[in-house]
């Protein structure tokens, strides 16, 4: 069934786009956006009086306004259990479980879940010591890369040249607490240098749809006035398949799931099997 009333959770750029998508589909009748911004008023009703933080009010609204789907944009709420409270009331919901979004909260929960499943990532570690960390930053050998565990708004990242920079991340991540709790751990990994792109799988747990391989990255506060930082899709050249699979967060064996993508010279596969 093609959802008439759709509800977005959230206020950015993300949710701004998704909003006015949905809006343009021929099937949606309303979009509602909570808490939204007036720059979303031309695609959606907003309900600027719901706190950014409430789930509770989030359900009460979608329940009073009769949506079809609530679809979450943000990161934090659906790492806070937002899919879950609306799955909970019965409410549809696009967007993952408190357990699956560990993927994108933790990034050493991600590690772990990589490791498992055989899917290659870049040698390191993760610290809830400072002076770990840096000595086995030095162990590594410049350049290394210095991630802070939690959600970081899209700033807990940073790509250290030189060690002297890497001891800096470190305690601006941990001990001058620069992301709150989410720096008290951190992940140390070895630079990987080359050209790089994202693949989002959609799934319900029985299938995935892999979308197209996209590339957005730029450093934060980077001064660029020859080149505009922005994010496209497809990536040249780029080519993706995917089988089905079933997350390690659903009961269940999981079926192996695929995808690589094929961007000019380099190419990347990714496999994730039971774990």
């Amino acid at each position: 069934m093609i959802p008439r009333r759709v509800m977005m959770r959230g206020s950015g750029g993300r949710e701004h786009a998704l909003a006015w998508r949905l809006r343009a589909d021929p099937g949606v009748e309303r979009v509602l956006v909570a808490p939204g911004d007036p720059g979303m008023a031309a695609v959606a009703d907003l309900h600027t009086e719901v706190a950014v933080g409430d789930s509770a009010a989030i359900a009460a609204l979608a329940r009073e306004s009769g949506v079809d789907l609530v679809v979450v944009g943000p990161e934090r709420p659906l790492a806070g259990g937002l899919a879950d409270l609306l799955v909970a009331a019965g409410i549809p919901v696009f967007g993952p479980s408190a357990e699956a979004a560990r993927l994108e909260a933790s990034k050493a929960f991600c590690r772990d879940v990589a490791q498992a499943a055989g899917v290659p990532m870049a040698d390191g570690r993760v610290f809830d010591d400072p002076a770990a960390a840096s000595a086995f930053a030095r162990r590594l050998g410049a350049p290394v890369v210095v991630k802070a565990d939690g959600l970081a708004d899209g700033k807990g990242v940073t790509v250290c040249a030189t060690l002297q920079e890497a001891d800096e991340a470190i305690h601006d991540a941990m001990s001058a607490r620069r992301f709150g709790l989410a720096g008290d751990r951190v992940v140390v990994e070895r630079a990987l240098v080359g050209r790089e792109a994202s693949v989002v799988c959609l799934t319900d747990g029985t299938t995935t749809l892999a979308l197209p391989a996209a590339r957005d990255h730029k450093r934060a506060e980077e001064e660029t006035p020859a080149r505009t930082p922005a994010a496209w899709a497809p990536t040249r050249r780029s080519r993706i398949s995917a089988t089905p699979m079933r997350p390690p967060w659903w009961n269940g064996s999981m079926r192996r799931c695929w995808l690589s993508w094929h961007d000019g010279g380099s190419r990347s596969r990714v496999r994730s099997t039971p774990v």
